[in-house]
């Protein structure tokens, strides 16, 4: 019997101070980040099961201060909400199943060597994503709504103004900084 041959174990590199530095750098920059990124979320799902009081008062800033779920009792009593969740899931499935349905077998097509067309289509959906047209409201010949008013101020030095057109159920707000 012969045994297995085991491989010689690798001598661990030597990090010089210069690496340590920049890790340790990189460790801190990435934990504020996550830390501004993920407070927020937090802070939503804590407020929405705390006492309305209590969110309103400021209080409630680490953890939940009066648990309560009225809220989404609230929510889900609303049945404008409830049909937009669920016209949300029907469009999901529905967009998954036709992305599937499209992809795969175009993705099969492209993998096997023998198919006489792969050169033809991948440069179709390459040209496709790369070089599509992407409406740009600022070129001339875009479609404006006919009931948006944009105003842009009066002068190069005025910065322009907020504007609220109310037609009929919808509310256009434009704010330019």
């Amino acid at each position: 019997m012969t045994e297995p041959k085991i491989a010689p174990r690798k001598k661990k590199m030597k990090r010089c101070k210069e690496d340590v530095i920049f890790d340790t750098v990189v460790f801190i920059v990435l934990t504020l980040i996550l830390l501004i990124v993920a407070y927020p979320l937090y802070w939503v799902v804590i407020s929405s099961i705390s006492d309305p009081s209590a969110v309103s008062g400021g209080k409630v800033i680490l953890r939940p201060i009066g648990f309560t779920l009225n809220g989404y009792a609230e929510v889900f009593k609303n049945s404008a909400v409830m049909k937009g969740f669920f016209n949300s899931i029907i469009y999901t499935v529905c967009g998954v199943c036709i992305n599937l349905v499209v992809t795969l077998p175009t993705a099969y097509a492209l993998s096997r060597d023998r198919f006489g067309g792969k050169k033809i289509v991948t440069l179709f959906l390459y040209g496709h994503h790369v070089f599509r047209r992407r409406p740009d409201p600022h070129l001339p010949g875009y479609p404006q709504p006919a009931h948006a008013q944009y105003h842009m101020g009066a002068g190069p030095a005025r910065l322009p103004e907020r504007i609220q057109h109310d037609c009929g159920e919808n509310l256009f707000q434009i704010q330019y900084f």
